[in-house]
């Protein structure tokens, strides 16, 4: 959201299938209905993760794992 980031999205945990993988640029999304991911960003800064349309903050590393969720954007 407020810059490019390298982003990979994998189905439950880090070891998932990869569900995305690719550069997210400035102003673009991607939603994914999972209910367990595991999100690696390169630039957590420049990023924005709602999990069910709440606002989840990256740690420091740049990862989350989601569990139980309906909706994520990133």
């Amino acid at each position: 959201m407020r810059g490019p980031s390298f982003m990979e999205v994998r189905a439950g945990r880090e070891s998932g299938a990869p569900l995305y993988t690719g550069t997210l640029e400035k102003g673009q999304f991607q939603r994914f209905t999972k209910k367990a991911l595991f999100l690696s960003v390169e630039r957590p800064r420049n990023v924005v993760v709602k999990v069910d349309g709440l606002q989840t903050a990256l740690g420091p590393s740049g990862t989350l794992k989601v569990a139980g969720a309906k909706t994520v954007s990133g």
